[in-house]
């Protein structure tokens, strides 16, 4: 049950989005940010070539049926592709592709009225499938919860919203439960999976008002739901049917995990032009969220590479799941590491990095940017930013270090990414924050205040704007960032920490045109506290 405030809000408004079709949700920072759809996500692993191949014998077919629209593509610009795009749906139309998607919408309706309005009389013609929705649930001793129809849900960690179509009760357990209306259940078991696993681990439901600013919105507490299984219930329209099936939520949680990796990779630009005028090959370096080149002379600095690879193999092989996800993902033709007879070629070890990355990114593992340290000489700092090496503080309990690395694990793509170039940034300039050498309480700190960030807005804009808070205003902007987030000493990473946890509260952040970020509010009060 939602609190009846909460239920006044729960008006027939149109779904607020941006230009992309994203929710728009106002984020627990306060910003208004486009959350990408559940579906969406949901069809990242599908195999599409079902659909591609029906959507062309639909498109066919309405061509065949509409002489106009096949005249209209005959005289078209070839590179008009817009114009090409809506004539194909046109004739997708002509040739049925809508009318049972149409047809399954007008039932997910129905069902709904009848959930939620008594003595509800749903059209003849449909009468006999909400009636055997009805009786399949209560055949299998399931009842609807009240005020969870067409609920929107939001995740914030990886800024993902959807609309579950209802819950449903054992009387023990609630189950997320969700319609489908297809001819065939044969296809798409793992979207479905991935989609209901979204939905029962929301954070909160969420519901938008009527300002365009999000500043009606509300949130309300989620209801607690089963993480093992959820409900299909499959009715086709005016077939009289309806069967019901389970849904393995374990395998959907890791099915999500892999699906928004794939997103990160998509992101990535692995194709590279060749500039004749640098000498040496470009290592590619995943360095602040972005895809970066750093070319270097990889005659030199061959043999440290390749050890470094060879490392954190080891690493990945340790943990069972990544052993799995790097046995899948390992290119053809290069050797493995132990099958090999000789070191990797140049090209070889760009395209074992770039995997590495990924599978260090799907299962939340502390991968550093991919060059080593010895590769590229760190920078030597300015006079003025030299400070002495700090004491680092009685050790961390193992509770906290474990609770640290399992939020870790749970940043999505780009802000593990991003986490992972701080501490690598420190690294590189000689200050390493590695708290497997040295769980230290000032390691500690400095690793919270970063993942407080990354959590919020992993951005080196407020790092910057932070540190400079925790240091003293007289620290010029342009400061080595990794120098100075590993030099702190133990007072300086506790102010860290508390300012870094009061973004969104006493600390907010604000965005320039040009996309710069700064922090305002009271900084002072906030490291007093």
């Amino acid at each position: 049950m939602i609190d009846a405030d909460i239920a006044e809000h729960l008006t027939k408004l149109p779904t607020r989005r941006d230009r992309w079709g994203r929710y728009q949700v106002l984020t627990p920072a306060g910003k208004l940010t486009g959350y990408t759809r559940a579906t969406t996500i949901a069809k990242t692993l599908d195999d599409q070539s079902a659909l591609v191949n029906w959507k062309g014998r639909v498109v066919a077919q309405g061509l065949a049926a509409r002489p106009d629209l096949l005249a209209a593509v005959a005289t078209t610009d070839p590179d008009d592709k817009k114009a090409l795009g809506q004539l194909c749906e046109r004739a997708a139309e002509a040739g049925g592709a809508t009318a049972r998607r149409d047809l399954g919408t007008a039932l997910h309706t129905m069902l709904e009225r009848s959930w939620t309005e008594p003595g509800y009389q749903p059209p003849a013609a449909y009468a006999a499938d909400v009636a055997a929705v009805h009786a399949a649930l209560a055949a299998a001793g399931l009842t609807v919860v009240p005020d969870t129809c067409e609920r929107i849900v939001v995740n914030d960690n990886h800024q993902i919203a959807g609309t579950f179509d209802l819950a449903v009760t054992d009387g023990a357990t609630t189950f997320i439960a969700d319609v489908k209306t297809g001819s065939s259940m044969n296809y798409g078991a793992h979207g479905f999976a991935i989609q209901l696993a979204i939905y029962a681990t929301a954070d909160c439901f969420y519901t938008q008002g009527a300002a365009n600013d999000g500043t009606d919105d509300h949130r309300a507490p989620m209801l607690h739901v089963s993480q093992d299984r959820a409900v299909i219930i499959h009715v086709q329209p005016e077939s009289g049917t309806c069967d019901l099936h389970w849904l393995d939520l374990t395998i959907g949680r890791h099915a999500l995990e892999l699906a928004l990796a794939v997103r990160d990779v998509r992101k990535t630009k692995p194709l590279l032009p060749i500039d004749p005028t640098v000498t040496g090959a470009p290592l590619l370096v995943s360095f602040f969220g972005e895809t970066t080149t750093r070319t270097v002379r990889m005659g030199d600095v061959a043999t440290s590479t390749q050890e470094y690879l060879d490392a954190w193999i080891g690493e990945i092989v340790n943990d069972d799941a990544a052993k799995a996800t790097l046995g899948r993902l390992w290119p053809d033709g290069i050797p493995t590491r132990k099958k090999r007879s000789h070191d990797w070629t140049d090209k070889d070890r760009e395209i074992v990095a770039a995997v590495l990355s990924e599978v260090a990114a799907a299962h939340g593992l502390a991968f550093p940017a991919l060059i080593p340290p010895d590769a590229i000489p760190p920078p030597r700092p300015k006079a003025t930013e030299r400070r002495p090496d700090p004491d680092e503080g009685d050790d961390a309990s193992e509770a906290d270090i474990k609770y640290i690395r399992h939020n870790i694990a749970k940043l999505d793509g780009p802000a593990h990414l991003w986490f992972g170039s701080v501490i690598s940034a420190a690294a590189v300039a000689g200050r390493s924050l590695s708290l497997k050498d040295r769980p230290s309480l000032r390691r500690f700190a400095i690793a919270f205040a970063v993942l407080a960030i990354a959590q919020t807005e992993p951005h080196d804009d407020v790092l910057r704007a932070l540190v400079r808070m925790a240091l003293g205003e007289e620290v010029q902007p342009g400061f080595s960032l990794g120098l100075a987030v590993g030099s702190l000493n133990l007072d300086e990473a506790e102010r860290l920490y508390r300012l870094a946890h009061a973004l969104g509260g006493a600390l907010s952040l604000a965005y320039a045109p040009d996309g710069a970020i700064s922090v305002i509010g009271n900084h002072a009060q906030v490291i007093a506290a």
